[in-house]
């Protein structure tokens, strides 16, 4: 199944012209052996259209899956990174295209590299393309982590803003509560980058991280907020389970840097 994923992903321009010439053919050919009018005709034409193109999108899925289920329970981006950057070299079209470079961004800020993700997610024009309002709110919320771990707080405030607004005029359904839990999680980002440390506290210890990945990132906001406070023994508990626990994502080389930077100043004491 991943060959022929792979296939269809590779050759999506073609893949989608044979649809269309084919569901053409087969629409033509059963108006003239059975007769049908056109309504029909034409329904059961963009019927198998929109089939073969959710099937072309489900490829591009399929072969993310595996990435993904590395990072969350593996906390290791780089099989994500590597399947993104295989499929920004394939001509798809312009919005899958636009999607997979989202998806590229995401893993290069997963392994540190925020400059080079910032500067791709800046490179999309998000409202050139018709795509879905999830999609947006996903958009706005990468902006927001990102300027958050360059430390630009007050532009991560914004982008926050503007996630929450969308995402509350979501039509309510399972598309939106999966984006929930990115959403409540960013609370706590929010209330951090305005300087209300306590209630970011609050904020995470209401959250209810699923997986690996999501239980290091919240371990790592309260690492960096009981820093801000003042109370690095306070974070250093935390901070160390990220360093144990984050494999290779970037929170645990940031964690190991933060540690050592408290031991360093209880040296000098």
């Amino acid at each position: 199944m991943k060959k022929l994923d792979r296939f269809v992903a590779k050759h999506s321009k073609g893949a989608t012209g044979a649809a269309v010439g084919l569901w053409c053919g087969l629409s033509v050919l059963a108006q003239a052996l059975w007769d049908w009018p056109l309504l029909p005709t034409l329904l059961v034409y963009f019927a198998g259209v929109f089939s073969c193109l959710l099937f072309i999108g489900s490829c591009y899925g399929r072969l993310l899956k595996v990435p993904m289920e590395a990072i969350k329970n593996d906390c290791d981006p780089y099989p994500y990174l590597q399947e993104t950057w295989e499929q920004m070299t394939y001509s798809a079209y312009p919005s899958t295209k636009q999607m997979i470079t989202m998806n590229h961004a995401l893993a290069l800020q997963m392994a540190g590299e925020l400059e080079k993700a910032q500067a791709l997610l800046e490179s999309i024009n998000i409202d050139k393309y018709r795509i879905t309002a999830q999609t947006k709110v996903a958009y706005y919320n990468n902006r927001a982590d990102l300027c958050f771990m360059l430390g630009q707080y007050q532009e991560a405030d914004i982008w926050y803003t503007k996630t929450v607004q969308l995402f509350h005029d979501l039509k309510p359904g399972k598309m939106k509560e999966q984006l929930r839990p990115a959403i409540e999680a960013n609370r706590a980002l929010h209330h951090f980058c305005i300087g209300e440390y306590e209630r970011t506290l609050q904020v995470l210890s209401q959250a209810k991280p699923k997986y690996m990945a999501e239980r290091v990132e919240n371990a790592m906001m309260y690492g960096r907020t009981y820093l801000a406070l003042g109370e690095p023994e306070k974070a250093k508990k935390p901070l160390r389970f990220v360093v144990e626990n984050g494999n290779k994502l970037y929170f645990a080389t940031e964690a190991k840097e933060l540690l050592e930077k408290i031991n360093t100043e209880e040296t000098k004491l």
